[in-house]
């Protein structure tokens, strides 16, 4: 009997204790003040941010010190609608919870309008030419005194009716490399008539670009463009190769001098910096997985001189470019790429 009075005792004893330690937590929680999620906001006109107040279930209500800068719904919901600032006040009873917004007005920056400076068409070609002049890079081949250059079989490059509209001709290239591009020599004035024409005239160039490929990933990775004095860029040259000058041969490495971050472009948007390609299933504006999928048209991309473009070429009339992208095929899957429209733009 005494043994349970003892034992009864005991737990008498823990319960109280633990009650006791347990009473200041159950205070401090009930003590947590209410508070809003944020004090502070700043939103771009037409966006929205959802305000709420933490460590309560009573029922709030909100305001907004000016309704034409921010508006706020029942459930805290705030909308910018034009530049300024303004206060929302969450009231639970007598309780007020205030949170600054400030409102601004995005800007959009335009896209430039170029004027152009029609360079190729290849509208004056007959369907089923072969394009003369191009570079091969991955066609280098390292021993001997000078690298070898070849095509590799199935390699073409010609102008072609276009696929999607009977009434347009583009330039066909199908690449087993990543180097494998046209290469365009211009004269100014026989383009223009105008005999006091310089490159440095201009600001870049515009061009029109569609690829087809069934590579399940990506086939498009960067599209670049390498500028020099006419008569040198042609095929014994590397274009956006992963081979630098430096990883080449002593005797390579005059073929290497277009590596691919040397070009002397920079794409005028993020978008104009891609080839068209697929990214985990879906198409970008300008790839199709088949030729006989539905016309999907060309993404046209606008690259502009940087300070790599010399004092010396700015002043050259005459002078060749290259248009490539760093892409190919990974395994045995179909590419084909075509280009039309290539221009100067000013």
């Amino acid at each position: 009997m005494r043994k349970m009075k003892r034992t009864m005792a005991a737990v008498l004893s823990l319960t109280l204790a633990c009650t006791l330690l347990i009473a200041p937590a159950e205070g401090q929680a009930a003590k947590k003040k209410m508070k809003l999620n944020k004090t502070k906001a700043t939103l771009y006109v037409g966006k929205k941010l959802t305000l709420k107040v933490k460590n309560t279930k009573k029922k709030v209500k909100w305001s907004s010190s000016k309704k034409a800068v921010a508006s706020v719904t029942k459930k805290g919901v705030v909308k910018a609608k034009k530049k300024g600032k303004t206060v929302i006040t969450a009231k639970i009873g007598k309780k007020k919870l205030k949170c600054k917004i400030t409102v601004k007005q995005k800007v959009v920056k335009k896209k430039t309008v170029y004027q152009s400076q029609m360079v190729e068409n290849f509208e004056s070609y007959t369907a089923g030419t072969d394009w003369g002049n191009y570079t091969l890079g991955e066609g280098l081949t390292s021993g001997g005194n000078e690298p070898a250059h070849y095509l590799a079989k199935g390699e073409t490059m010609k102008v072609i009716t276009d696929p999607e509209n009977a009434n347009n001709k583009v330039l066909q290239v199908i690449p087993k490399f990543y180097s494998f591009c046209p290469v365009f020599t211009v004269d100014l004035e026989k383009l223009t008539g105008i005999s006091a024409k310089k490159l440095g005239d201009y600001k870049g160039i515009r061009v029109k670009v569609r690829v087809v490929s069934d590579a399940s990933r990506h086939v498009g990775i960067g599209i670049n463009s390498f500028f020099g004095k006419a008569g040198t860029i042609n095929k014994k040259y590397a274009f956006n190769t992963y081979t630098t000058q430096s990883n080449a041969l002593p005797n390579e490495k005059e073929y290497y001098k277009f590596y691919y971050t040397e070009g002397m472009v920079t794409p005028e948007t993020p978008d104009d910096g891609s080839m068209p390609q697929v990214e985990n299933g879906k198409s970008a504006k300008g790839h199709k997985f088949k030729e006989t999928d539905k016309n999907v048209g060309f993404a046209t991309k606008t690259l502009l001189f940087n300070k790599k473009l010399t004092a010396d070429l700015r002043s050259q009339t005459n002078f060749d470019f290259v248009v490539g992208g760093s892409y190919g095929p990974a395994n045995k899957e179909y590419l084909a790429w075509y280009l039309d429209d290539v221009e100067l733009i000013y």
